[in-house]
Order: C-alpha cells, then sequence, then structure tokens
C-alpha cells in the first residue's frame, strides 16, 4: 500500500466526514457485485468502515464483513462504530492489499477494493491474494481512477507540473496514487486468474466552496501524502497554483470536480 507514515487521528477524523464520494461508490459496487444476505466479505481498504458498517445491514446476522485497512488510526475510528452493539457481524483489523492477513484459502464470497485500488503498489500480488482468498465462483470488484482519465486534481497537477518551475523537479514517479488504465486493469484481472471480467466507466460531479476544501479532501484520502512528490520548497507555490486552477472549475454550485471511474468485477472460475 502507499506510505501511510504520514496519517494522522486528525486526518482519519476528516475522512470519516468527507467521504460520502467513496461511500457511494462501494455503495453501486455492492449492488453491481450482488451481494446478499449470508455472504463474507472482505472489504480491503476499509478506510474508517462507513462501507463495511453498510455492507453489514445487507450480509444480515448469518453473513460477516471483514473490513482491513493499513492506517491504525482509521481502524481506530471504524473500530469505534462497533461499542454498544451486539452480536455485530462485522469486524475490523490492520491489513493492507498485499498483505491481507491470515484468513484461510476460500474464506470470501466476495472482496472488494472501493477507491483503493489506486493506493496499491503491488497490485498483482494484491489481486493474487483475492484469488487465494475468495471461494470458487467468488467475486472480485474494484473502483478505482482511470490514468487515461484523470480527474480534479489529478489533472491539473498533471499538467502543472510539466512546466516550469516543476518541470524536472517534481518525482512524478512517486506519486503516492498509481491509477491504471481500463486496459490495464484488465490484464491485472486475466493474469491473476479471474474471468468474466466486466469493467465500464461511470461519470460523476462533486461541489466545493473553496480549493482549501479540495485540498482537505486530497489531504484525507492519501494518507496526508497530497504533494508529497513535489520538493518542500516549491509546496507552497504549488498549493497556490493549483488553487488559481480549480478556481477556473467554479460554477453557480461550486469548484466542479468531475470524476471518472472504473468499476470492474471478475469472478474466480468455479
Amino acid at each position: 500500500m502507499s506510505d501511510i507514515s504520514h496519517d494522522a487521528q486528525e486526518l482519519a477524523d476528516s475522512y470519516d466526514h468527507i467521504s460520502d464520494s467513496q461511500f457511494k461508490r462501494g455503495v453501486l459496487l455492492a449492488k453491481m457485485m450482488g451481494i446478499r444476505a449470508g455472504d463474507a466479505v472482505l472489504d480491503v481498504g476499509c478506510g474508517t468502515g462507513r462501507l463495511s458498517m453498510y455492507l453489514s445491514t445487507v450480509l444480515g446476522p448469518h453473513g460477516r464483513v471483514v473490513g482491513i485497512d493499513p492506517s491504525p488510526y482509521r481502524i481506530g475510528v471504524a473500530g469505534d462504530k462497533l461499542k454498544g452493539l451486539n452480536d455485530a457481524n462485522v469486524q475490523f483489523a490492520i491489513g493492507s492489499g498485499e498483505r491481507p492477513g491470515s484468513f484461510s484459502a476460500g474464506t470470501f464470497d466476495h472482496v472488494c477494493y472501493c477507491s483503493v485500488f489506486h493506493w496499491i503498489d503491488d497490485k498483482p500480488t494484491a489481486l493474487a491474494s483475492s484469488y487465494r482468498l475468495l471461494k470458487p465462483g467468488g467475486k472480485v470488484g474494484i473502483t478505482t481512477g482511470d490514468r487515461e482519465n484523470p480527474s480534479g486534481v489529478k489533472r491539473i497537477t498533471n499538467r502543472l507540473f510539466t512546466q516550469t518551475p516543476y518541470a524536472g523537479r517534481v518525482k512524478t514517479a512517486e506519486d503516492a496514487s498509481k491509477p491504471v488504465t481500463e486496459n490495464e486493469l484488465d490484464t491485472l484481472l486475466k493474469d491473476a486468474g479471474f474471468e468474466d471480467i466486466e469493467i465500464v466507466k461511470r461519470t460523476s460531479k462533486r461541489y466545493y466552496s473553496s480549493p482549501e476544501e479540495v485540498f482537505r479532501f486530497n489531504e484525507a484520502s492519501s494518507f496526508g501524502n497530497f504533494l508529497r512528490h513535489v520538493p518542500e520548497s516549491l509546496r507552497p507555490q504549488a498549493r497556490a497554483d493549483i488553487a488559481d486552477e480549480l478556481e477556473k472549475c467554479r460554477t453557480s454550485d461550486g469548484i466542479e470536480i468531475v470524476t471518472k471511474t472504473l468499476y470492474a468485477i471478475a469472478r474466480k472460475p468455479a
């Protein structure tokens, strides 16, 4: 997974309040995957547990969901949601896409990567783990950014950092977010052994009152890695330049961020 050493309690708490767009994608993904009562689900990169808690209501008393995340701060926020609940069918633990935990092979009916796949460094290893953990006929589901159609701040920085004074000084290869293209995602799933692969692209819009609100969202979503690949001496100017570009996206509803998301579902052979 991406570097979580910059994460903090404040960022985890903030993410829990501003992650509506990720949560909505997760709800849609669950419906597309056909998750139903009685199933066992692994929620990889569960963050503060919003999607896992929703899935627990879908799965019912005979199903269960395990949410894993590499950040102890986010797992802590998620765990707090279980206080006072009796016989909860959801649990949270530290884990990552590459190292999900000591689960037995064939444990889960579904493995979800909602708004997290682009943060995973070793994607082949993560998908191999999913394949092993799924029951025969089980499904993996992914929502992730499309590198060919970057959204929001990513689109701005891709252009901005090719210009002076950033060109040659920004370590773009060290950007924590590593999205894939639709074709790359299809190949990754095939190489992992999955079949019946379906990938669709969906467009959504979000509105922000200010550039600072956009920065807050990106900082919380990235474990504090926003602009970490930019030299520290250039970060203040980068924020100012990005803010200027964001203002150009302002509408009567606020700063409009258009997001193109890949939804992928694939099945482990039965």
